[in-house]
Formats: structure tokens, C-alpha cells, sequence
């Protein structure tokens, strides 16, 4: 009787925290994601400035590593405008969970000192403007909004400051560390790039990368990133939403003040830079895209000679877009400029956004490609264009990230929350339609969530005034690269699918939502957080030589030389004073294997504590069905592809492994249902004891609660539940036989059934009905 069941598949392994309690309670205790939320608050901003991840002046940093490199940042403790949105974010859901919003406004009162450039950083502007015809001025922006706030000045964060004065280019009094990375061209990594000040009044600072004379070098620059000014005015609505609720918004009315300000010069991202529509004299304010780029750059003459504003490139990608705001500056009066000319733009902004996410949607769902403003006329009539753009397979904007698409989709889905709108629901649902088919839960209680990304063909050509029902793209086509276990894009996604899950009441969305926080709660927490071990082949380019022009000479930050023969670890000699240089010494030097680290990234460990609160605070009534057997886990069956089942009824064994059959299914039954006496591993494997009586206090979705000794326990479904009971009683005893463990009848003789497993006879339990 050798029989293989098939129909192999993965299941969800469901795992749950639950929080301790230190006294007899009088009530059930609260759903355990709000434990863990609270435990992670604590941990990330116990006192700010003694928190791993916060400077003395409760400035977050980047990681609490400092020998820490990627794609934007040289340093741990870089602070970038990334870092401070998450913070004013998770602040906001703090201040909706405790009542209480003095954290949120101390957060968002150390963004504003530190991260946005007052007048006195860019000065100048005054002399500039001064000696300018602001009538006829090429920047009609800058005339609309100084007739509105009367300075020169732009009230935009920029991108990135130096918080512990690593480079060494400030004194202890200067408090604004702006710096900037520059690298020679946009193709170059950060491991060829060189950081000097924002503003530099210096004559002895010479960048190797920029060509200024003597006279020039004294000037300023700042930079801002469209994708994360717009996660702060997300995080802004959420705050005026929630203390609207709460009926504490009296001190909002400044913050909503500061940030419509700041909305209206994000109209800096709509690129304003006809030289890139100069070819067509002809173009129309509805031919245009009012899209949003990713970076806008202003700088200027610290004496007024001269000064610019230009968008940094001529990409323009979905990672820069953000519907949700643009309906939030559009829609919410709270939001909405004094300027009815900001309004307008933001509701065409909205309008394109939407559009332009469709028009690159591939026909599996994803979004896919970038678009660019055409080099020359014969580029308009292009197969694929957009209003004013064209298709470009550049990934500048990041668009080749699972992670990109994330970021988007969790405004999409906001948006969606609010509005419930069809358009938005096409794109949506597609989307997820497609990461269900990619992203997946693997038998060793972890994820598989997709990387890099790709795509063959092209878009069709976006028709004005075509629904987004009616744009489809057969022509191009999503390819998943490769995979990784990301915990930061992880949270994201589990955060997308907890806002449709309670918008649509989908259990599924739900369910998956809630797996992947319990499978980052299960494997990647530790002492500081949640990491994840990761291997780094890039640090090989330590010793990388910088393009750095024969013959230059100069002083680098760290008092360190720079010039031709440079590396990236010779400016930076600070990096050999680091705890884990060693590895990195040993592995340059001696050929150790690849080094890998855990790091502890701020906005990551925001993105899973984010998440949990939504769980806690969207399904605190929430409780599925209990079933059978829990937490369905069945190890062995799980190995060879099975999904546990869910009962506990045996119709199978071999090779020790149990098997249930259940809607047409092979499945694995769950090794609760058959092993010893003592079961109660929903509590043990979080630290709690099983209870030594059955007198049940609290039920949640995993188990039977008790309260013994001042402490949770676990009932033991041996003990106290009659299934179990019934299921451990003993059979008719037969001399050299053993009772089976299964209920399947193979014969029956004088009164005994007889069962075969793990090719043996064995007799049929008392317990086995019928």
C-alpha cells in the first residue's frame, strides 16, 4: 500500500506574539500586534538622544551602524529627508494610538530646524532679485508665491545633513549640516562620489567635480527630494485627521500653515523649465504632463550675482509620484494655497498622476519603464508617448525595484482608502493581483518577496481624455529578475494589503498582511530591532580610485589630502577608526570571505512598527474562526510542498509523516494534533509556561489563554480540550502491536480494527468514531 499524495502547494504558516501582562486582568487583553507596536515604539524612541538611533539632539540617523554605505549615503549616521518623513510618521500613528501629540510636534519642530534651509542659508537671493525684472522673469513660480510669503527664499527640506559632523566640515556651534554628494556623472556610484558643505563660504574648499573660479567658490546649494516631501504632507494629513477625531487639533493650525507653504513650492517639482519643451513653441498648458520629478535643485551666489533653480534630470519615474497628495493639496480645504493658481495645478497633477501610472501599467500589472522629455521635434510623434513625454527604459528613477513599486501603491492605496475610487481600484487590484502571483511564504516560516525587476516591449500611446479602463498594454510585459527578503519592503507590502483588506472586509489581504509581520516578528528580531544578514559585495570598493582630474590638489573633510590617486577609504580615513573595519581590512587584504552584516536601518524598522500599528488599530475586533488544530504547523509535510491541514483526521502515513485529505487536497497534519501529552506551543515558543489547570481566561486566533502565578500560560490542548483528550486514550491492547494514530479501517478481525501505517498493522484507537 505505497501511495505519494500529490498536488503539492505552499500554505501560511501563521505565528502569533502575544503581550505580557503583569497583573490579574479584568478584561481580555488588547490584540498582541498592539504589544508588539508598543514594545517597538519604546525600543526605537525611548528618550530620543539615548536611543540607538537618534543623535544627542534626537536627529534619526540612517542606521544605527556607522560602517554603513548604499545607494545615497557614505555613512551610518547620515540623516537624509528619508529618515525624517518616517519619523513624523511614526509619530503621527503614535499620537492616534496614545492620545497623546507632543512627540509628533517636537518631531516635526526638529525637521523644520534641521532639515530646511533658512534665508540666512541661501543668502544672496535678496541682491539677486533686487537687480531682477521680476515681471519678466522666466520664473513665474517664484513671482506668484513672493507676492504670497514675501521672501526670496524656498521653504523645501533638503535632502541630507551630516549629524555628527562626521566629515569634520563644521564647528559644534553650527547646527545646520547640510552637505551634498557630488559625483561626476549620473551613471557613477556613491563609491566614486565626495561630499563638501551645502553652503560654502570658504575659498579653500574646491570640489574636484565642479569647474568654479576663485571668485564663484563662496555659494550655496540645496537639494530636495519630491518622494519624501510628500511622505511628510501624507504624514501631515493622517496627524490633522487623527487630532480632528480626537478633538485636539488646536496647535495643527500652524504645522498646516508651514506645510501648504511648502506644497506650494514642491510646485518646483512640475518641471517649470521650458528649455525642455523649447522645440515646441506650439506645446499647451494640456499638452503638459504636471508630473513631478524626483529632485529639484536651487543654488546661488552667497553676493547675489547669480542664482538658479532647475529640475536635476529630464527622467521622470513613478517613484516620484504620489496621487494621494496631490488629492490631499487639491480636495482637503485644510490643505488647499491661499493661491488658486497652486490649486488648479495640483488638481491637473492629480489627474496626470493617475494616468501616467496606468499608461506604464504592463498587462500582468506591474508598473514598468520611465518617461522623458524628447531630445529633438521628430521625438513627439514617438509610438509611445505620454502628453509631452516619451517611453524610456532608463532606470533612473528606481523603477527596476519591487521596493519602488511598494512606496507608490501604499499612497495608491491610502488614496483608495479615502476615496474608493473606480479608477484607482483598476490600477490597484491589478497590481495586487500580480504580487500575490510573485510574492511567497516559504515552508521554513519565511518570504520571498521580489527584487529586481524588468520588462520586454513597450506601452501603447497615451490617448487624452482615454479612461483608465480602457488603456491596456498587452505589448508589455513584467519579468521578476530575482528575489530577496527585504523586511523593510515586506512591511510596506503588509501595510498595502491591511488598508485594502479592512477597506474591502478581504480576509485573504488580510491574512497575508498579517503573515508577513509575524514572520519578521518570528525571524528577524534582536536586541535592537529587526535585521536581516546580508552579504555585501560591494565593499570590495573600498580601495575604488576617483575620477578626479591629473594634478589636483586638495583638502578633503577628516583633514584628509584629496587628489588623482584618492580612493574612497583614503578621504574618509575616520572609516579605519570603525569597530568593524577589521572585517573589511581582512577581507580587502587577505581575500576572507564576503563580509556580511545586520543593519539596523531607521526606515525599515519605522516601515514594520507602522505596520503593526495599523494591524492593531484596523483589527482590533478581528478574529477568525478557530479551527482545529494550531498554529497549523506540520514541519515534515511542509518540506515536501504540502499545506497543513485543517483538521486533525489521519488518511495516510509514510515515512512517519502524516496525511489528511481535505477538498481534493493532500495536506500535512499539523503536529499539534498528535504529540505529547503537554501541547501548548502557541505560549511556549513566545517564553509563557503552559498552565498546570483548564480554567480558560482569553481565546485569540492561536490558542486558549490562562492566568496562573501572576502570568499568561497556555491551555494545553491535551489536557483540556475533549478532541485531544479522546484522540490520546489508548486502544484494545494486542500483544506486539501498537495502536494507530490514524482512524483509517484496513480489516476487521474478532472484533479489532486493524489499521496500516508506516508499513505495520496496528489497531484502530477507542477514540475513532464510526
Amino acid at each position: 500500500m505505497h501511495f505519494v499524495p500529490v498536488n503539492i502547494f505552499k500554505y501560511i504558516i501563521i505565528v502569533k506574539y502575544i503581550s505580557s501582562i503583569s497583573a490579574v486582568p479584568t478584561k481580555p487583553p488588547l490584540p498582541s500586534f498592539l504589544g508588539i507596536y508598543n514594545k517597538h515604539y519604546k525600543a526605537l524612541n525611548l528618550n530620543n538622544s539615548t536611543s540607538l538611533y537618534y543623535s544627542p539632539d534626537s536627529i534619526p540617523y540612517t542606521a544605527i551602524e556607522t560602517l554603513y554605505i548604499d545607494q545615497s549615503v557614505d555613512y551610518g549616521h547620515i540623516t537624509t529627508i528619508k529618515e525624517q518623513a518616517y519619523k513624523l510618521y511614526i509619530e503621527t500613528l503614535q499620537g492616534k494610538i496614545s492620545g497623546k501629540w507632543k512627540s509628533f510636534v517636537n518631531a516635526w519642530n526638529i525637521f523644520e530646524n534641521s532639515m530646511i534651509p533658512k534665508e540666512e542659508n541661501q543668502r544672496g537671493c535678496k541682491q539677486f532679485y533686487s537687480t531682477q525684472d521680476i515681471s519678466n522673469a522666466q520664473d513665474m513660480l517664484y513671482k506668484e508665491l513672493n507676492q504670497y510669503y514675501e521672501t526670496c527664499s524656498i521653504y523645501l527640506p533638503h535632502y541630507q545633513i551630516d549629524t555628527d559632523n562626521w566629515n569634520k566640515y563644521f564647528n559644534n556651534k553650527n547646527k545646520k549640516r547640510f552637505v551634498n554628494t557630488y559625483k561626476k556623472n549620473n551613471k557613477d556610484s556613491i563609491w566614486t562620489s565626495v561630499i563638501y558643505p551645502s553652503l560654502i563660504i570658504n575659498d579653500n574648499i574646491v570640489n574636484p567635480y565642479v569647474n568654479i573660479e576663485k571668485e564663484e567658490r563662496k555659494q550655496w546649494e540645496y537639494i530636495s527630494d519630491s518622494k519624501y516631501v510628500s511622505k511628510i504632507i501624507e504624514s501631515i494629513y493622517w496627524a490633522n485627521n487623527w487630532t480632528s477625531n480626537q478633538k485636539k487639533n488646536k496647535f495643527m493650525k500652524l504645522v498646516l500653515n508651514k506645510i501648504t507653504k511648502m506644497s506650494d513650492y514642491m510646485l518646483y517639482f512640475i518641471n517649470n523649465d521650458a528649455s525642455l519643451q523649447s522645440f515646441n513653441s506650439d506645446s499647451t498648458d494640456e499638452n503638459k504632463n504636471y508630473l513631478l520629478s524626483r529632485y529639484f535643485s536651487w543654488k546661488g551666489s552667497i553676493h547675489g550675482k547669480w542664482l538658479t533653480k532647475k529640475i536635476i534630470s529630464n527622467i521622470i519615474g513613478i517613484g516620484s509620484q504620489n496621487p494621494f497628495v496631490a488629492y490631499i493639496l487639491s480636495n482637503v480645504k485644510e490643505f488647499n494655497s491661499e493661491n488658486p493658481n497652486s490649486v488648479n495645478k495640483w488638481k491637473k497633477s492629480y489627474k496626470r498622476q493617475i494616468e501616467f501610472i496606468r499608461w506604464l501599467q504592463s498587462s500582468e500589472g506591474a508598473i514598468v519603464g520611465n518617461a522623458k522629455y524628447p531630445s529633438n521635434i521628430d521625438d513627439i510623434n514617438h509610438k509611445s508617448s505620454f502628453y509631452d513625454l516619451i517611453f524610456t527604459s532608463s532606470n533612473e528613477e528606481e523603477n527596476d525595484l519591487f521596493s519602488t513599486q511598494c512606496f507608490v501603491f501604499e499612497s495608491i492605496a491610502e488614496l483608495y482608502y479615502i476615496t474608493k475610487d473606480k479608477d484607482i481600484e483598476i490600477i490597484l487590484f491589478k497590481w495586487l493581483d500580480w504580487v500575490l502571483s510573485v510574492f511567497h511564504l516559504t515552508s521554513d516560516r519565511s518570504f520571498r518577496i521580489p527584487n529586481k525587476l524588468s520588462f520586454e516591449g513597450h506601452p501603447e500611446k497615451w490617448k487624452p481624455n482615454t479612461s483608465i479602463e480602457d488603456h491596456e498594454n498587452d505589448n508589455l510585459n513584467v519579468i521578476v529578475e530575482d528575489y530577496n527578503n527585504n523586511i523593510g519592503v515586506a512591511a510596506s507590502l503588509s501595510k498595502i494589503l491591511l488598508l485594502v483588506g479592512k477597506k474591502n472586509n478581504n480576509d485573504d489581504y488580510l491574512t497575508l498582511g498579517r503573515d508577513i509581520l509575524e514572520k519578521i516578528e518570528l525571524i528577524n528580531k534582536d536586541e535592537y530591532g529587526y535585521a536581516t544578514e546580508e552579504i555585501f559585495y560591494n565593499y570590495r570598493l573600498f580601495n575604488k580610485k576617483l575620477p578626479i582630474q591629473k594634478d589636483f590638489k586638495g583638502v578633503y573633510g577628516q583633514s584628509a589630502k584629496i587628489n588623482d590617486k584618492s580612493t574612497f577609504i583614503s578621504i574618509r580615513p575616520y572609516y579605519k577608526k570603525d569597530k568593524n573595519w577589521k572585517i573589511i581590512k581582512s577581507y580587502l587584504n587577505d581575500g576572507t570571505p564576503v563580509p556580511s552584516f545586520k543593519y539596523h536601518r531607521f526606515w525599515e524598522q519605522c516601515e514594520i512598527l507602522l505596520a503593526q500599528g495599523l494591524y492593531s488599530q484596523y483589527y482590533t475586533k478581528y478574529y477568525p474562526e478557530p479551527r482545529c488544530c494550531k498554529p497549523y504547523i506540520c514541519d515534515d509535510a511542509m518540506k515536501l510542498g504540502y499545506r497543513c491541514c485543517n483538521t486533525c483526521k489521519i488518511e495516510y502515513i509514510d515515512n512517519n509523516i502524516k496525511y489528511g485529505y481535505e477538498n481534493g487536497e493532500w495536506c500535512g497534519i499539523p503536529d499539534e494534533c498528535y504529540e505529547p501529552l503537554i501541547l501548548c506551543k502557541h505560549a511556549t515558543r513566545f517564553g509563557y509556561p503552559c498552565c498546570d489547570t483548564c480554567k480558560l481566561e482569553y481565546i485569540d486566533d492561536f490558542g486558549d489563554w490562562g492566568f496562573e502565578n501572576d502570568n499568561w500560560c497556555g491551555l494545553s490542548q491535551n489536557l483540556c480540550n475533549p478532541f485531544y483528550v479522546e484522540k490520546n486514550r489508548k486502544c484494545q491492547e494486542v500483544e506486539g502491536y501498537e495502536c494507530c494514530e490514524g482512524c483509517t479501517v484496513e480489516s476487521e478481525e474478532d472484533n479489532i480494527k486493524w489499521g496500516y501505517e508506516n508499513r505495520n498493522w496496528c489497531v484502530i484507537p477507542y477514540s475513532c468514531k464510526e
